[in-house]
């Protein structure tokens, strides 16, 4: 039976809800988040997975530069901000793509740029072959949702299903290996 992870959440009454949904193990004490406005606020913590919260293309270049850096979290906005330079890099330095579902959820301004931008990234993702993680974000129990829905966004966005159930199995597991 396959195990799935969510990598992300910032609510601890997450882990215990996310059993109840199905998954595994979901990452409340093992992540860090860092939501950095330039590249000198990009920080890291060792021993943790660091998830970096992307934004313009210069920000997402100096964040898959520095070290210590896991994953890349929403590398996209209201503009085309991810390219494959972008992904050559993340991919040389062993750094994951992340999509994080709240991100969809909170996006009231323009949700229909945001899907079509997120679309763009997996796609030269997949073109890059980047390692893809799929994450809730959930800030409380309320958004969290169950392992093979999370797989579905993987899927409306292009990928297989073999490579959406990657995205939330596998793909955690080989973060939570690599601390």
């Amino acid at each position: 039976m396959r195990q799935f992870y969510d990598a992300l959440v910032f609510d601890g009454k997450c882990a215990d809800f996310g059993r109840k949904l199905g998954y595994s193990g979901v990452f409340f004490d093992e992540a860090a988040y860092c939501e950095p406005k330039t590249a000198k606020d990009i920080k890291t913590v060792s021993g943790k997975i660091n998830f970096v919260r992307g934004g313009a293309l210069e920000l997402n270049q100096a964040i898959v530069r520095k070290k210590g850096v896991n994953v890349l979290l929403d590398p996209f906005g209201q503009k085309k901000e991810f390219d494959t330079a972008v992904g050559q890099i993340a991919k040389d330095y062993n750094i994951f793509i992340g999509i994080s579902l709240y991100n969809i959820l909170a996006n009231k301004v323009n949700r229909a740029r945001l899907l079509a931008n997120i679309a763009s990234t997996i796609g030269i993702c997949k073109k890059m072959k980047n390692d893809l993680v799929i994450v809730s974000g959930a800030k409380n129990v309320y958004d969290m949702r169950a392992p093979r829905e999370l797989a579905s966004l993987g899927t409306l966005f292009g990928l297989t299903d073999a490579q959406s159930l990657w995205a939330i199995s596998e793909s955690p597991r080989a973060l939570l290996e690599g601390l």
